[in-house]
């Protein structure tokens, strides 16, 4: 709240209003959705006390951090107090900080032990929230090191070695953080900064260099794949679960495994059970969207709340470990459409300020939106910390790329000296 002050009266006093006129169609989504969210656990949740709860300590957190971010953003126009470069600085730091920690412990334990721990969760909860932190800081060690090689330019205030290591650190992160949702998501960031880079040097690159180029990318990306598979056993048997996590009548440990037995695959193998209640969870999940089109009130355990309220039992507080159906579950189709859109918006907003003008920060927003959005599907991120985070950042990157600050609108000033 103090933060919120301080950062909103800085930003009041010195804000470019054209800012807001750009972002209107993001903002106006947003408030659209807010406004439904509210609406919908007044008038329609079959359990407002409950939905009024979560939306307080929920969606208006969040938007707090939206609103924040946007305030940190404004305030950076005045670089007396401090630049959107020296932020991005600090929000990159802060990433690394998690990630060096974790590398640094897993290697003291290899070397101790001989054995390279897997699923690292670092000074987080757990992995998945450390591989969060490090595709975040990984978006933006890329962007810098595409614009350094693409346009000479750079906005991290150290040299290209340094960056070499960060990022050689933040991929090691990744491979001990072990996540399959994670893997993927780098595996698409990379195919992303490659196909840009190609695209912006297309007409400056040697056929038979750019032929070995394409060549040297999948055969990494088919190794990286290939090890992503090998390390994580769960990718071996998913095929084989798929139908039997569908049969949501006949196998039922998706609804409480402490009460019913896990199946068992053509080999005799029990189930792996993170791909069975995967699989089994969507399907439910969808199944309760066509029950309840306008969903049935806002909150991170609506899919456990709706499961418990269909069938009689389950857990609760459960959630089908997919961000995009416990949102439609909660919000229904009018709610998850207007959030769909929100994100698009901002992607689109991105791409725009990109192409006119090479706007770094930009591409920072588009890595990062399109990352979680990508990652809503298969996680719940719509949640918690993890949904503070990210629309905090979204409000800091987007307003830095419409805001027209000094240092990004004319961000070439900082000019990496070319090869001779």
């Amino acid at each position: 709240m103090i933060a919120l002050l301080l950062f909103g009266y800085s930003a009041y006093q010195i804000a470019n209003r054209n800012s807001l006129k750009i972002l209107r169609l993001p903002v106006a989504l947003y408030i659209a959705l807010t406004l439904w969210i509210i609406i919908n656990a007044l008038f329609i949740s079959p359990e407002t006390s409950w939905a009024l709860v979560e939306i307080k300590g929920q969606w208006l957190m969040g938007l707090a951090s939206l609103i924040l971010g946007v305030f940190v953003a404004l305030t950076a126009q005045n670089q007396k107090l401090f630049s959107s470069r020296t932020i991005l600085l600090m929000i990159g730091g802060t990433l690394f900080a998690h990630v060096i920690y974790a590398d640094v412990s897993t290697l003291g334990t290899f070397i101790s032990t001989g054995i390279l721990p897997k699923r690292v969760g670092g000074l987080t909860e757990g992995m998945d929230k450390l591989n969060y932190l490090n595709n975040m800081l990984i978006a933006i060690l890329f962007t810098d090191c595409f614009f350094r090689i693409t346009f000479h330019k750079r906005q991290l205030p150290f040299n290209t070695a340094l960056l070499a290591l960060a990022i050689g650190l933040a991929l090691f992160g990744s491979y001990i953080e072990a996540t399959r949702n994670g893997m993927v998501a780098l595996l698409m960031l990379i195919i992303s900064v490659t196909s840009l880079y190609w695209f912006e040097n297309r007409g400056r690159i040697n056929p038979r260099l750019l032929i070995g180029g394409i060549l040297l990318f999948l055969a990494a990306a088919a190794t990286f794949g290939y090890l992503s598979f090998k390390a994580d056993p769960r990718w071996q048997s998913l095929v084989d679960t798929i139908p039997i996590a569908l049969d949501t009548t006949q196998h039922k440990a998706w609804l409480d495994d402490s009460k019913y037995p896990y199946p068992t695959l053509p080999t005799g193998e029990v189930v792996n059970g993170s791909n069975y209640s995967r699989i089994a969870w969507a399907k439910e999940g969808a199944l309760l969207v066509r029950d309840h089109p306008l969903g049935i009130g806002y909150g991170r355990a609506a899919f456990g709340h709706g499961i418990t309220a269909k069938y009689g039992e389950g857990i609760i507080g459960g959630h089908s470990h997919s961000g995009l159906i416990d949102f439609a579950v909660a919000t229904g189709l009018p709610g998850v459409g207007l959030w769909l859109a929100f994100v698009i918006s901002l992607m689109y907003v991105a791409v725009k300020h990109y192409l006119m003008d090479n706007n770094p920060f930009a591409l920072i927003l588009f890595f990062i939106v399109s990352g979680f959005s990508a990652r809503m599907v298969v996680d719940s991120v719509i949640r918690d910390h993890m949904l503070e985070q990210f629309l905090f950042l979204v409000g800091f990157f987007a307003f830095a790329t419409v805001a027209r600050m000094p240092n990004v609108a004319n961000y070439k000033e900082i000019t990496l000296p070319k090869k001779q």
